[in-house]
């Protein structure tokens, strides 16, 4: 349970066979290293070039590990990132999120590849560009949060929204939004009039574009902020009530 959160990828096997081919090599260079005295037949020259050889074929694959495995190891980090997000949101600890790595995104027909994301029985599945987004932004200073940073979040927010089992997308939305600056502080730490900020932006966005493909206007539905907020407001004086009774 405490590494659900992981996934293997085209990029995870590389990792491993890279990992292989490094240890391989170390150990060939260790034994040609130990026995190069042994040889004494063989030309100085002919020594060296072997050596250079035997290091350069470790030295490669060495670096390559370095590369893939810091792109591996930045997108399980987001996808922990986005499963505690989506936990904190559901309430749940069996719940992940995944983020679609390139080749699934690129290959296959997923519904993922038009929309932000989709949410299954115990996980969400999150757009690749969106992922993208937010494990750039993870990896940095983390001072700058823009509105790209600030939709992703509000993608795995809202997919986590639809695990709590909210099915209609318009309430998803208005939950989503509604409890985006809390669970973008409690979670990442952004402060929270950037994320007001963020929520002022979203709201502005026009529903009834039919250009504005990213509101997911393909699936037919719009949202009214002043309902959203007097259901949240009703909601709040309900809770109350019941708190003082």
């Amino acid at each position: 349970m405490a590494i659900s959160w992981f996934s293997v990828g085209m990029l995870t096997v590389i990792c491993v066979l890279l990992i292989v081919v490094v240890i391989i090599q170390t150990k060939k260079l260790i034994v040609y290293i130990k026995n190069i005295k042994k040889k004494s037949n063989d030309v100085l020259a002919y020594k060296i070039i072997v050596l250079v050889c035997r290091v350069i074929a470790l030295i490669v694959p060495l670096a390559l590990i370095i590369d893939a495995g810091y792109h591996e190891i930045r997108w399980q980090y987001t996808q922990y990132v986005a499963t505690t997000i989506t936990r904190y949101v559901t309430g749940r600890d069996d719940i992940t999120a995944r983020c679609v790595r390139r080749l699934d995104f690129n290959l296959m027909n997923l519904p993922i590849s038009t929309v932000g994301g989709v949410a299954k029985k115990t996980h969400s599945e999150i757009n690749y560009n969106l992922c993208r987004i937010l494990a750039q932004w993870l990896m940095s200073d983390r001072e700058e949060v823009t509105n790209e940073v600030g939709w992703a979040l509000h993608t795995i927010i809202h997919e986590a929204v639809h695990l709590t089992g909210e099915e209609n997308e318009p309430k998803t939305e208005c939950k989503s939004i509604m409890m985006h600056e809390d669970v973008a502080f409690e979670t990442l730490g952004i402060d929270r009039e950037v994320s007001r900020r963020f929520v002022e932006y979203y709201k502005a966005l026009d529903y009834n574009d039919p250009t504005n493909w990213a509101l997911h206007l393909a699936l037919g539905y719009t949202v009214d902020w002043r309902e959203c907020e007097t259901a949240e407001n009703t909601e709040q004086e309900q809770e109350e009530e019941t708190s003082t009774e």
